[in-house]
């Protein structure tokens, strides 16, 4: 360094250095001083060009730059041993009473075996949170003033808690109730328990609901365990996670291992494990084998190939055995998935729906309960409410003797939407309904509310909005006001003076992010915003609906697995007749069955229901827009 200032000054500085000799009573912590600095002292004539020179070069070596003039060198230099010596008394001070008050609070005192790097940790993270939650007030004199939000059912035990410290600190803080800016974001908080804490966390995975938001995770608690096991149904399978579910519950936990990682999802597991359970006795599907529970309301004849129905008989429950020996069994299989998965997803979409008009309700909105809500509803009960109710009414028909009668439900829907209810020329199927004209009357009905409703939900809500709206009106500012003076310090503020001592609205919006103009609210940016709304509803009605078909899919791709495994696992060994082929094709089939099906197509049928939650079901109502509500708790920090 010395030799670059006399280059680049020209000889016009001279530089001495010397040692940093620091004593400990100097420092707080050994660890932030090294004795290996040196220090240096630069004397060069006071002209503009070499000043700038000089402190280019030393601020290169990124050590910190004390700049004083030569006339004024001897009152610096008192200034600085008087600063030394008031900061010694600092550091000692500071030093003693960290070291009464860890001995005071430490959690572990008077056990032989404790940690003092334990002990120092929780003390900064103590510190550390205290301070966090300090640099959130705004500063104005000597008071701290901030906003803070408390939940309405702790409002009176926060007062009381105010109440007691100052009583026993000798302290009075001083709390204002007021309503929140408009142009603040309220936080959200719900109040959870172990069970659901696992949904709530799905849901605040994808966003956090705003403030008097429908929470989703209510209704995931039923509907995402239950979509779980539509895909992932088998009597096998969701017994062992079903006894896997049980176990994490009975186990004791605070041990580490397995069940400390799956403890906070135990109730998850189980329930995913019941709802398995429950659709594989519906499908009759013990590992791709048919459980006869209930017998067959079938009876095979010998040397008869098509066995005959009993009169009057009806399957207790699920699917007839029977059918998993019909050559036909894959077709009846997916053909019955495929409705029930179309079934479920217009139920859960039209759910989502009805949680936005809840949604209007709740707020007071007509425009979007009016011209959002009910054109939203319509659409999706007359096109796919219709399409379900036709499935049903096929099952309930009996086309025994004339199968080749029975209507296509997705020629009959092609029909309704591009024929206006007009059956082709060349499909000579039945109708659904007694006749055709009927059928035909009742598709052009429901045709004619779908094509109202586009413009509804596309007109209406931005001309409304331009008509009615209004600049905002800047909120008053009913912060306290006061004189700050040494009288009043301990007073509580009043309101009316000239001097805003808080200056806090401005302050905390600007910290946010939060500009106070108003928005721009002009007809062509209220009509594009909504023609994408309405663009996104129509063909998401479409797509989303098409998207539950991953029910029958996942749940087709988990059977027919199964059924690949037992077949040249198990089959393969009882039809050699040998007992070692048997005992290895047994260990074989357990070991695919639990590394495909109880890992990778569990996840699997994991991740898309989480998908259908997400965007199928959510996007109907929910927004995720707000800020969860996250209290300081020093207890939460240690």
């Amino acid at each position: 360094m010395k030799r670059l200032l006399f280059r680049v000054t020209r000889g016009k500085a001279m530089l001495q250095t010397f040692p940093l000799e620091v004593s400990d009573q100097d420092v707080l912590m050994k660890d932030d001083f090294h004795t290996s600095r040196l220090g240096y002292i630069v004397l060069f004539e006071d002209q503009p060009v070499l000043r700038r020179t000089v402190l280019k070069t030393c601020q290169s070596f990124l050590g910190p730059v004390f700049e004083t003039p030569m006339r004024n060198i001897m009152d610096e230099l008192r200034t600085a041993k008087a600063y030394k010596a008031q900061m010694r008394d600092i550091i000692v001070t500071s030093k003693r009473q960290t070291a009464e008050w860890m001995n005071n609070w430490n959690p572990l005192k008077g056990n032989g075996n404790v940690s003092v790097v334990q002990v120092y940790k929780q003390f900064l993270v103590r510190e550390k949170t205290i301070y966090k939650t300090l640099n959130m007030f705004k500063q104005c004199n000597s008071l701290l003033v901030g906003l803070v939000w408390v939940p309405a059912k702790y409002e009176q035990d926060f007062i009381e808690k105010k109440n007691q410290m100052s009583q026993s600190r000798g302290l009075t803080p001083i709390i204002q109730i007021r309503s929140a800016d408009e142009e603040l974001t309220k936080p959200t908080y719900f109040e959870s328990n172990e069970f659901s804490e696992v949904f709530q966390q799905i849901v605040d995975t994808y966003g956090i609901p705003t403030y008097k938001e429908a929470n989703p995770a209510v209704f995931a608690c039923v509907t995402f365990p239950f979509l779980f096991g539509v895909m992932f149904g088998d009597v096998f399978a969701g017994s062992i996670l079903l006894a896997f579910g049980i176990y994490l519950n009975l186990a004791p936990r605070g041990k580490g291992g397995l069940v400390d990682l799956f403890a906070q999802g135990r109730y998850f597991v189980v329930l995913m494990g019941i709802f398995s359970l429950f659709c594989g006795f519906i499908y009759n599907d013990y590992t791709s084998l048919p459980l006869y529970l209930f017998g067959s309301c079938y009876t095979y004849t010998p040397g008869v190939l098509e066995p005959t129905l009993q009169e009057n008989c009806v399957y207790p429950i699920g699917v007839d055995p029977a059918w998993y020996l019909s050559p036909n069994e894959l077709t009846f299989m997916n053909s019955m998935k495929m409705k029930i998965a179309v079934i479920f997803g217009v139920a859960q979409m039209s759910l989502g729906i009805f949680l936005k008009g809840s949604n209007a309700l709740y707020h007071r909105s007509v425009v979007d309960f009016v011209f959002e809500f009910l054109p939203q509803i319509f659409m999706l009960i007359a096109l796919f409410g219709f399409m379900d109710y036709l499935i049903i009414i096929k099952w309930l028909t009996n086309y025994e003797g004339h199968t080749g009668d029975a209507p296509s439900i997705i020629t009959t829907m092609i029909d309704m939407c591009l024929g206006v209810g007009v059956p082709a020329p060349n499909n000579h199927e039945s109708p659904l309904f007694e006749t055709q004209e009927l059928q035909t009357q009742i598709m052009q009905i429901l045709l004619l509310v779908v094509i109202l409703c586009v413009p509804l939900m596309l007109c209406v809500k931005p001309i409304w909005a331009s008509v009615s709206h209004k600049s905002h009106e800047k909120v008053g500012d009913d912060f306290a006001r006061a004189e700050p003076s040494e009288s009043d310090a301990d007073q509580p503020f009043k309101a009316g003076n000239s001097v805003d001592i808080f200056n806090l609205r401005e302050d905390i919006l600007a910290t946010l992010g939060v500009k106070e103009e108003g928005a721009n609210h002009s007809f062509g940016e209220a009509m594009i915003h909504q023609l994408i709304e309405t663009i996104e509803f129509v063909l998401g009605t479409v797509s989303n609906t098409a998207s539950y078909l991953r029910l029958w899919a996942l749940s087709l791709a988990h059977s027919q697995l199964a059924k690949v495994f037992f077949d040249n696992t198990l089959i393969t060994g009882f039809q050699s007749g040998s007992f070692v082929a048997l005992f290895l094709g047994f260990f074989a089939f357990m070991g695919a069955t639990f590394g495909v099906l109880l890992c990778m197509d569990l996840m699997e049928c994991f991740l898309h229901t989480l998908r259908l939650h997400w965007v199928e079901f959510q996007n109907k109502f929910y927004k995720g827009n707000g800020v969860l509500f996250q209290p300081t708790s020093i207890k939460k920090a240690l």
